[in-house]
């Protein structure tokens, strides 16, 4: 049976809207169709809105309107799409002439790219944030504060980076970044290179001695060139950079190996590390050291320096669009190779990477039905062919090659022998059948015998029923056989009647009627007309009303049930004489009507929601199970009188871009349900699915009907990655850390993420070095690196680059570290009171184990943590200070500075040229007792100059008490009255 007309509306054209669903019939509209066989009474006129192909555009509303010269009217083009409706093109939302809103446009920063019925925006470029789709915003430079405090911050614009930093606040000097505090200012003291300024007690100035590498009396400090005595340290074989206060060492030369700051050793063997040469090359030993040969091809550079490995990609064949991997020059089995290879053709395409076109079975499945397998065929019409119905289906009726599948009827050529009524079975219900038709049971008149049915011959038993004579069953009617029944011959010779019925003697009407009809049984009293006639028998007239026959011979009860009037199917009840007519009993399931007349009633499903987003699912989370959902609502039937009592089962069909159909089952899916479950990891990237609701009537799986189409395309989501370990200050002895491995690949594909880490310096020409001062290598691998780096004063800044790829996919974060010389300065602050008493005086002593020979600079702070007393190591409103000093070595605090019952975390910052240092001290003031006794005797007799008295046992409640308690009392001449 043909499915019935639907509304189609293609969700993944809807980009600004969710999906909207319709009804699978006008509400009230009547249909009649054939059932088990028997044609309709009334054919109504073909509707154009149903002919195939529709005469609208798919996704399109089409309305009968017999008034205008086509007969239809089409609706709007969906949404992207212009036109009249009959024929609908796509608006390119990216040129500027199509107008689009400018909420809806993709930002200026951001690359815009057409889709059917949209437009999609790329990423933010570097140094910008966002989303291509809302807006690109500058990334603010300055939310790190990476200026010194107080300090203003001005962010460079895109497409620059970084920070511009104010000038530093009053009594301090630097960049703006790093601000120092000035000493004695105005001060005399070098600058460059920095020497402490000390105010001496009684007035006047002294400045330090100059920092190692400089020579002077701290007014002025000249650098010393290391390089002139013993080459400044560095080996006799390397050379020697004069720096501001130190120098460089260079290289070991080519067939030496080692560090110029230490020793370089000749490499006579290549047994020996190679000879220092590149794996890749061949290495021979030389009176002169290691002989390095040329780089294999594939490779470029020499064996000395490291061969790097072609890129393939520089001369890239691939289709615009088209990911391109370099061939590594050693492939596993040895060979070394050249050139590249091209990914994937765009979405939306198929080839080889180097030649894409366009691939048609992408959208809807090629329009094929979702049933079926849509492949790409340049020489079939629409460039794709559809492949062949699943069993139980055909397209013979539509004529559209499987674009769309009906259920097959099985019943065609009359499979079931011998007059058996054929039922057919719904193709969803073949396989669990078995077969694709049911043969009822013989008809009547019929015995079923196997698989086919004999005549039965009634005339065998009882004369078939036709009259015999009581008192001799020789004198009888003749019966005939014949296929399904029998028929009664005349009465015998001087007899009139029926044979069918009863046969009596030729007489007058005024003799048992004339031989005429006459009724028993519930029609005594009836008869049939009789006309006596003198020149032989009488004559019979009709049989009463309600009866049907011959009044001659016999009258029966006239079967109102005779030609069928009822629906097919539906019970029909004769009103027996000497009534006349019929009823009809209830149309079957599935229908509406008086049961003479029953109209096709069609069940209506709707898709409700769907978590795909704009039609696009992004696979994000499928490792912690998540799901896409679409929900569907049954409406029921189209009409309040359409019977329906075992009710509808559901299930769902999907298929994908690639042509094969989606698999789905009621246990993971719950296919079976009106809500489908569709696990993302299910799902693959970079493809198009399409899921449709199906419903039919448990009781007659024919009358069937289908849901709007869901699409939705599977983006592919950019690598997240994660890197710890960055942006700190440290000295050459500690190692730098950085770990990458905490990064996941939202789309879950297969193999791991690969992690290359780049090093830029900011000094040495750009290079980054080990402490020991060799360079690093070009890059390195894996997703965490340790390393121990060189240092210097200011310390080095090094920024690393760390790239995520897999696959087509990469990205990247940087990260900075700077690395001071030398260790910095590890203070300690002796003794730890740990808790004081209230109005005690706070003192703090301070001990730095130091490798500088210069001053240290001290700076004290402290934190309230649980005090509403909010302490400032300032100077305060009276002009006084809330302690000795912020600036010194050891920190003294006024009585009654600290709040009972308050805790305060107390740090010291410790600089010197090697870096900072810091430590922190938590100290927890205690509350004073709420109650208790105390036990005081007089020591001796009081006088006129005052009494003396002794403190004995006492007990305090309300707070703890630590190393002793201060208890006040008054003694005097009232305490011997105690």
């Amino acid at each position: 049976m043909d499915d019935p007309p639907s509304i189609f509306i293609n969700s993944s054209l809807l980009n600004t809207r969710p999906v909207h669903t319709g009804d699978i019939m006008a509400a009230g509209a009547a249909v009649t169709v054939p059932v088990s066989g028997f044609p309709p009474p009334h054919a109504p006129p073909p509707s154009p809105c149903t002919t195939a192909p529709p005469p609208c555009y798919p996704g399109v509303t089409c309305v009968d309107a017999l008034s205008t010269t086509r007969g239809f009217l089409c609706g709007g083009c969906p949404t992207g799409l212009v036109g009249d409706g009959t024929v609908c093109e796509d608006v390119d939302e990216c040129a500027a002439s199509a107008g689009v809103d400018a909420l809806l446009a993709c930002d200026p920063l951001t690359t815009c790219t057409n889709l059917l019925g949209g437009f999609e925006c790329g990423p933010c470029p570097a140094g910008t944030s966002g989303s291509g789709d809302t807006a690109c915003v500058d990334i603010d430079g300055c939310a790190t504060a990476p200026c010194f405090q107080d300090t203003l911050c001005e962010d460079v614009a895109w497409p620059g980076v970084g920070v511009v930093c104010g000038q530093c606040p009053d009594g301090y000097d630097g960049d703006g970044r790093v601000c120092e505090p000035k000493q004695c200012e105005p001060g005399p003291c070098s600058l460059d290179p920095f020497v402490p300024c000390t105010t001496l007690p009684g007035g006047g100035r002294t400045c330090g001695l100059c920092p190692a590498g400089y020579v002077g009396d701290g007014v002025v400090c000249d650098d010393i060139d290391e390089c002139e005595t013993n080459n400044g340290g560095c080996h006799a074989l390397t050379s020697c950079t004069n720096t501001h206060g130190g120098r460089l060492c260079g290289d070991c030369p080519i067939g030496f190996t080692g560090s110029g700051y230490s020793k370089c050793y000749n490499s006579t063997r290549c047994a020996e590390d190679y000879g220092g040469c590149d794996p890749l090359v061949e290495c021979v030993d030389t009176s002169q050291g290691p002989r390095c040969g040329a780089c294999p091809a594939g490779y470029k550079g020499d064996g000395y320096l490291g061969c790097v490995d072609i890129d393939g990609c520089l001369e890239s064949t691939c289709f615009p669009g088209v990911p391109c991997e370099d061939i590594p020059a050693a492939e596993e089995d040895g060979i070394h190779g050249t050139g590249h290879r091209c990914g994937a053709c765009p979405t939306g395409m198929i080839g080889d990477g180097i030649h894409c076109t366009d691939d048609m079975c992408f959208w809807l499945n090629g329009g094929c039905d979702p049933g079926v397998a849509c492949v790409n065929d340049a020489a079939a019409p629409g460039g794709r062919m559809c492949g062949a119905c699943p069993p139980g289906y055909t397209d013979e009726f539509t004529g559209q090659a499987s674009e769309q599948c009906l259920d097959a009827d099985g019943c065609l050529g009359a499979p079931c022998p011998g007059g058996r009524m054929c039922s057919d079975v719904a193709a969803v219900e073949e396989a669990a059948f078995g077969a694709a038709y049911m043969c009822g049971p013989c008809p009547q008149g019929f015995l079923q015998v196997g698989e086919g049915c004999v005549d039965v011959d009634e005339c065998a038993v009882d004369n078939g029923g036709c009259w015999v004579a009581p008192a001799d069953d020789r004198v009888k009617a003749p019966c005939v056989n014949s296929p399904g029944g029998y028929t009664c011959g005349s009465c015998p010779a001087g007899m009139r009647g029926s044979g069918a019925g009863k046969c009596v003697p030729a007489t007058t009407c005024a003799v048992e009627n004339g031989g005429c009809w006459v009724g028993d049984g519930a029609a005594t009293g009836l008869a049939a007309s009789c006309e006596d006639n003198a020149y032989g028998p009488a004559q019979c007239g009709e049989c009463p009303l309600g009866f049907e026959g011959s009044g001659a011979s016999s009258c029966v009860d006239a079967d109102g049930c005779g030609p069928e009037p009822c629906f097919p199917g539906v019970a029909c009840t004769d009103v027996p004489a000497p009534g006349e007519g019929f009823t009809c009993g209830s149309c079957p399931e599935g229908f509406r009507g008086d049961g003479e007349m029953c109209t096709l009633c069609r069940p209506r499903v709707s898709i409700q929601y769907t978590t795909a987003v704009q039609g696009i699912v992004k696979r994000t989370g499928w490792h912690r199970g998540e799901r896409v959902m679409i929900g569907g609502e049954n409406q029921g039937l189209d009409h309040p009188a359409c019977v329906n009592i075992e009710g509808m089962r559901f299930w769902w069909t999907g298929a994908s871009s690639s042509g094969a159909t989606f698999m789905l089952d009621d246990a993971t899916n719950k296919a079976d349900t009106l809500t489908l479950n569709i696990p993302k990891a299910d799902l693959q990237v970079d493809k198009t699915y399409t899921f449709q609701l199906r419903a039919a009537l448990i009781s007659n799986p024919q009358i069937a009907a289908a849901a709007t189409a869901v699409t939705f395309y599977v983006k592919s989501q950019p690598l997240e990655l994660v890197l710890r370990g960055g942006e700190v200050v440290t000295g050459e002895g500690s190692p730098i850390v950085l770990d990458a491995g905490e990064s996941v690949d939202p789309d879950g594909e297969t193999g791991d993420i690969q992690f290359t880490w780049n090093c830029l310096g900011k000094l040495r020409a750009s290079e980054c070095h080990y402490v020991n001062g060799t360079r690093l290598p070009a890059r390195l691998h894996g997703p965490v690196v340790s390393l121990f780096l060189s240092g210097g004063y200011p310390p080095l800044e090094y920024t690393f680059v760390v790239v995520a790829s897999k696959g087509s996919r990469s990205s990247f974060l940087s990260t900075s570290v700077r690395v001071q010389m030398g260790r910095p300065p590890v203070p300690q602050i002796t003794p730890v009171p740990g808790r004081i008493a209230p109005g005690e005086k706070l003192r703090l002593r301070s001990e730095v184990t130091t490798a500088a020979d210069g001053a240290l600079m001290y700076e004290w702070s402290a934190v309230a943590e649980r005090s509403t007393h909010a302490l400032a190591l300032l100077p305060g409103p009276d002009g006084t200070l809330a302690c000795a000093g912020t600036q010194q070595q050891n920190l003294v605090l006024r009585e009654h500075t600290l709040v009972a019952g308050g805790t305060y975390t107390f740090q010291l910052a410790v600089r010197d040229v090697y870096g900072e240092g810091s430590v922190q001290l938590t100290v927890q003031v205690n509350e004073p007792p709420t109650g208790g006794w105390v036990q005081v005797t007089l020591s001796s007799p009081c006088t006129a100059t005052g009494c003396s008295c002794l403190l004995g046992s006492f007990y305090l409640t309300g707070a703890p008490v630590y190393s002793y308690a201060v208890m006040r009392f008054k003694c005097s001449t009232e305490l011997s009255a105690l």
